[in-house]
């Protein structure tokens, strides 16, 4: 199937064994990783054991790192390699944006993936003349920043809280935890249980999404709960604010509707 696609975008059977050259070449003299170390100590067994073999190196690699684990994880999201094909779509235009291999993007639903075209930059570039004149040059651009309202502790505290709760036994673990402030409107807490850890979802990846309980799921914000007597305040204030009732009017709430068509 691969072979009749490429004969159907490139026809020319010249243009064709150019290209597969061109590929051949370039595969030559790239690196491939055969595996990854996750800890100093395979680091140094691994030097230990290689360091007189020809073509084998041992490179550094930056990684993301997220200092504090598994808090508000799934408000945050992790990075994962850009090699869906949303991925490749999204900066497909610009040349400077584009992901090349071995770059990273924002996975699931945290601020990772919605806020990916704030946080990612631009690659520069410089173009020399045949006399290795300078003739034109764009200067890489880092992304920009995004800041959370969320208070770190307070999240830390109240997933502790929630982690060590003494709940139902008939209750699985899946909670969750808002806290606003009132005077602003700025979130402060955005609790999600269970939590797993960002520095280890991409190597428990399977596992997680496995998970009975869906640790990925943020469900402070995309689960549905009943809102019991928590509702009622909010009734109340649209009531006001629309004009159907006054702050005098007493409202009777039997169990069956009433006259007015309240329940």
């Amino acid at each position: 199937v691969a072979i009749a696609d490429f004969e159907k975008k490139e026809p020319n059977p010249v243009e064709r064994l150019r290209l597969v050259n061109k590929v051949d070449i370039a595969e030559m003299h790239k690196t491939w990783p055969l595996l990854e170390l996750e800890t100093d100590d395979d680091i140094f067994t691994a030097q230990l054991e290689f360091s007189d073999i020809d073509g084998v190196e041992i490179l550094a690699k930056a990684r993301r790192f997220y200092p504090f684990g598994s808090a508000a994880a799934q408000t945050t999201g992790w990075v994962g390699p850009a090699t869906q094909q949303a991925d490749r779509q999204l900066f497909a235009d610009d040349k400077l944006s584009r992901y090349l291999d071995d770059e990273v993007c924002g996975r699931e639903d945290g601020v990772e993936y919605v806020c990916e075209t704030i946080l990612r930059g631009k690659r520069g570039k410089v173009v020399y003349d045949i006399d290795r004149e300078l003739i034109g040059e764009t200067k890489a651009r880092f992304g920009k920043d995004v800041s959370l309202t969320l208070d770190i502790e307070l999240q830390q505290r109240i997933e502790n809280y929630l982690t060590n709760y003494k709940h139902d036994p008939n209750c699985g673990p899946g909670m969750a935890a808002a806290v606003i402030e009132v005077a602003s409107g700025d979130i402060l807490a955005l609790v999600s249980m269970p939590v797993f850890d960002l520095n280890r979802i991409r190597y428990d990846y399977a596992g997680v999404v496995q998970d009975p309980n869906e640790p990925l799921r943020n469900r402070a914000i995309n689960k549905h709960f009943p809102p019991g007597s928590a509702v009622k305040p909010l009734i109340l204030i649209a009531g006001l604010e629309s004009g159907k009732i006054t702050a005098d009017e007493i409202i009777a709430c039997p169990a069956r509707k009433a006259a007015r068509g309240w329940p």
